[in-house]
């Protein structure tokens, strides 16, 4: 059955103008003047933040207009708190894996000839490209023979996580949060040295991984960003033009989501589209006769290995090939040589229209020839006269077949199209619906995850990243951190997801540290304590979070469990 994809090409992000950021930077400035402008009541937090978030835009405005963000005021301004997280971070690696001795993925391993190139295709479908002479050593000279690759993959934020890959990219003097669809690293070596990917080579890289989608019509934009630790930040290549797949990618969905009877709708009627396109498809190429494209006759090739056949207990078959002689094929096991002489008695079996299997049988002993019919002389020539004016007219009736069926088949593409198209416009107005009616799920619960494949080119080894760039949020809640067992965290790595969005948020986790979150999305926060155990602050904890405070202790269940394998912490963060 043909797959059903549709393209989606991202439009390229456009970040702020570096003037339209400096004229916003001085938070102090602007967080004193709000002050000024805007009387805090005692018994409910400011509302309506705007004079704050001019130079914010998408998700994080409509958080502000809705009132989704929790406000306080604190005395430590957010211009002091952003050095000391600076300053603890730029006193860590860049790459910082909290677990060292948990990878994040394991690597896959691989071998591709260097002079010829080849294909490597991992277990999740993605694939790469390798073109030949693709590599050199590290003196610039090209690389011939085996060559080991080595490719993993990152995928949810506990792949983040582990990983220690910072999550966060600096422009123009502001640093956004990347949310990813999907992550790789590769590398490759010849006799334990790595090599590098030749000058004016590109490996051409299909990553297949999962997006959170809102809006099926208007499917978020992504760009392809490599690692560069030495400037310790992300690189902008090129926009991913990426793929996204259809119905397969709506199973697995959650029983206590609100939202779960929209998508199963939506997952049915898909799934019947696809069902008729298939059908349909089926029936469009039975409905016009199929053809038989004639056979191209064969000269023999002088050898030796050409003998005769007497088929006068097969009429039918004398009368078809009755100029015919019979050669050993090339891809017989048998030499010509070798042939049975004078067998008892011979059996026929046509393989293709162009070879034939010939067992000779002389008593218990039985051999299997592989031969091809052909023709010498002016057999040959008249054969391929009749040949071609049989060739000539098959063009002409496969191309009125073609263009009868394309007719039918662009008519049925279009129905289906619009088919699709209304299925895609009825859910997203039964979420508007379920949004308007004031249903409490998350935004993780109106978020439809799709399977797509990102398509970019890879110039250099390394770590590369499918993201789109997420503004930054201003940060409005006064926060200290301690565990149920009564430890204080301070000056401590943080880490917050916000599961709408795939991606993992680090922070200075210290006192009157600055942070916010979405109200209405499911988080999840933790910490690795000087025990290399994780401490969990859960999404039922945010929920009970009071609305009105002014500042809030996060109090983490430290779980006393140390995470020996990516199973363990998955089993410690998920459940």
């Amino acid at each position: 059955m043909k797959k059903d994809y549709k393209l989606n090409i991202n439009r390229d992000y456009q970040p702020p103008s570096s003037e339209k950021i400096a004229e916003k930077q001085n938070f102090a400035a602007l967080l004193q003047r709000f002050e000024q402008e805007t009387p805090v009541a005692e018994t409910s937090p400011p509302r309506k933040p705007l004079r704050l978030v001019p130079w914010v835009t998408g998700l994080a405005v409509a958080a502000a207009l809705l009132g989704w963000f929790f406000y306080v005021n604190t005395g430590l301004t957010p211009v002091e708190y952003q050095k000391q997280e600076n300053a603890h971070f730029a006193a860590q690696p860049f790459i910082n894996p909290p677990f060292p001795d948990i990878p994040a993925a394991q690597f896959a391993s691989t071998k591709v000839n260097a002079n010829e190139g080849g294909v490597y295709e991992h277990r999740t479908g993605s694939r790469i490209v390798f073109p030949k002479s693709a590599f050199v050593d590290d003196k610039g000279a090209p690389v011939e023979g085996d060559v080991d690759i080595r490719y993993r993959e990152f995928h949810d934020y506990v792949d983040f996580f582990l990983s220690g890959i910072p999550m966060t990219y600096d422009s123009a003097g502001v640093q956004y949060t990347l949310e990813s669809a999907g992550m790789l690293e590769v590398y490759a070596e010849q006799n334990g040295k790595r090599v590098r990917i030749a000058p004016g080579k590109e490996l051409d890289v299909e990553l297949v991984s999962h997006i959170n989608v809102e809006d099926i019509n208007v499917p978020p934009a992504y760009n392809i960003y490599k690692l560069d630790t030495e400037a310790r930040n992300w690189v902008y290549t090129e926009p991913d033009n990426y793929e996204m797949l259809t119905e397969d990618d709506l199973n697995n969905l959650d029983p206590d989501d609100p939202a779960t009877p929209i998508k199963q709708e939506l997952r049915k009627v898909l799934q019947e589209i696809s069902e008729l396109e298939a059908s349909e498809t089926a029936r469009i190429e039975n409905s016009v006769s199929a053809l038989t494209a004639p056979t191209k006759p064969q000269r023999t090739n002088g050898s030796s290995s050409v003998f005769d056949l007497d088929f006068a207990d097969n009429p039918a078959m004398a009368e078809l090939y009755k100029n015919s002689l019979w050669q050993v094929s090339p891809r017989s096991a048998v030499s010509a040589d070798r042939i049975m002489r004078n067998p008892q008695d011979v059996e026929l079996e046509k393989v293709s229209d162009t070879e034939f299997e010939i067992t000779f049988i002389d008593g218990e002993q039985r051999q299997i020839v592989l031969v091809n019919p052909v023709l010498t002389g002016k057999d040959y020539d008249n054969a391929m006269a009749i040949y071609e004016e049989k060739a000539a007219e098959y063009e002409r009736l496969r191309a009125e077949r073609a263009a009868q069926l394309a007719e039918q088949k662009a008519a049925l593409e279009a129905r289906l199209a619009a088919d699709r198209l209304a299925a895609n416009k009825s859910y997203e107005q039964a979420m508007t619906d379920l949004r308007a009616a004031g249903s409490n799920a998350a935004a993780t619960d109106l978020m439809l995850r799709r399977k797509i494949v990102n398509r970019f080119r890879v110039t250099s080894f390394g770590i590369w990243n499918c993201d789109r760039p997420l503004p930054p949020d201003i940060h409005l809640l006064s926060a200290s951190f301690e565990t149920d067992k009564g430890r204080k965290i301070n000056n401590m790595t943080a880490y917050m997801v916000d599961k709408s969005q795939n991606t993992v948020n680090r922070f200075l986790a210290t006192d009157d540290a600055y942070m916010s979150f979405n109200r209405n999305s499911e988080h999840l926060l933790w910490v690795v304590t000087p025990d290399n155990t994780i401490a969990v602050f859960r999404s039922e904890d945010f929920a009970k979070i009071p609305e009105g405070d002014k500042d809030f202790t996060f109090t983490l269940q430290d779980t006393g469990r140390k995470a020996e394998n990516e199973e363990d912490v998955r089993e410690i963060l998920y459940f």
